[in-house]
């Protein structure tokens, strides 16, 4: 199976896309997937995958319309989502797992492939009918951070993170109804 996958189109300096590009084809369909910076040292975006079997692997970005062989960063995780954000503000990305009862678990990084070698605390609970989980910059301010939560009664939420924890949550006017969250 071709663990590999679609590639944006690269934009146009005067507007619009080239052609697409496909990395592989096939087995990304039974995936959860985040994007983002997740290596300090790689500023392109990146992708985290969860495999059915718990194993969450890292995708990494060559740059050259390519991603590079994955690798394993840790086992065992249990989500129905994912998304990276900077949960802490340390300035690292971090992954919030969704699990299907409704609690989330942060996994700290720290820059490299690797997570932080520390216990995963619950740091949010009551989200098992969240629909899609989108990390945020700047909505509060300058370099701000926060996610967006969609859920299933068509109802978004700003979650703000600026302070290194979850603050209390602002509904965002709708209608959200037939609308998803870009993953």
């Amino acid at each position: 199976m071709d663990q590999r996958g679609p590639h944006p189109a690269p934009r146009i300096a005067t507007g619009g896309f080239q052609a697409a590009i496909t990395l592989g084809s096939g087995g990304w369909q039974s995936l959860t997937l985040a994007v983002g910076g997740w290596c300090a040292n790689n500023r392109m975006p990146q992708i985290l995958a969860l495999d059915s079997s718990g194993n969450l692997f890292l995708y990494p970005n060559k740059g050259t319309t390519d991603l590079s062989a994955r690798a394993l960063i840790t086992s065992g995780v249990n989500a129905s989502r994912l998304a990276m954000v900077d949960y802490d503000a340390d300035g690292f990305q971090d992954v919030l797992a969704l699990r299907a009862d409704g609690a989330v678990q942060l996994y700290r990084g720290w820059g490299t492939t690797t997570l932080r070698a520390e216990a995963r605390p619950t740091v949010a609970t009551g989200w098992q009918d969240v629909t899609g989980i989108r990390a945020l910059k700047n909505v509060t301010g300058l370099n701000s951070t926060g996610i967006a939560l969609r859920r299933a009664s068509d109802v978004v939420q700003y979650w703000d993170l600026s302070g290194g924890s979850l603050a209390s949550p602002s509904n965002i006017a709708g209608p959200w109804t037939g609308q998803r969250l870009a993953q």
